[in-house]
């Protein structure tokens, strides 16, 4: 398993590329699906059909909630830190609400 934060670099006139780590094993060519998650094979052996049919019903699904639930989570650790103060819990209710109504939202392609 491998865990990394790599930049998004420009391609040509449109297009964004992300380099694989040196350490991963990769074939010619890497399949992939995206929505807002991006699941890849880099030795290409995956079929895009199965990997998007990963996606779809095991990762999506399960994502979203998770990721909801973790940050309620840090949402009421942050706020019993600041009991007694609006002033010291206001940045934590700002943190918390991300996209201002506290929704974690799968963005959508662009067409």
């Amino acid at each position: 398993m491998l865990k990394d934060k790599r930049s998004n670099i420009k391609h040509g006139r449109y297009s964004r590329a992300l380099v694989l780590p040196a350490v991963l094993e990769k074939g010619d060519k890497s399949t992939l699906v995206a929505d807002r998650l991006v699941l890849v094979d880099p030795r290409g052996e995956i079929s895009e059909e199965d990997l998007l049919e990963f996606l779809e019903k095991y990762v999506e699904p399960n994502f979203w909630p998770w990721l909801k639930k973790k940050q309620k989570e840090t949402f009421v650790s942050r706020t019993e830190v600041c009991e007694g103060s609006p002033e010291k819990a206001l940045p934590a209710i700002r943190d918390y609400q991300g996209n201002r109504d506290g929704e974690v939202k799968p963005w959508k392609l662009r067409s």
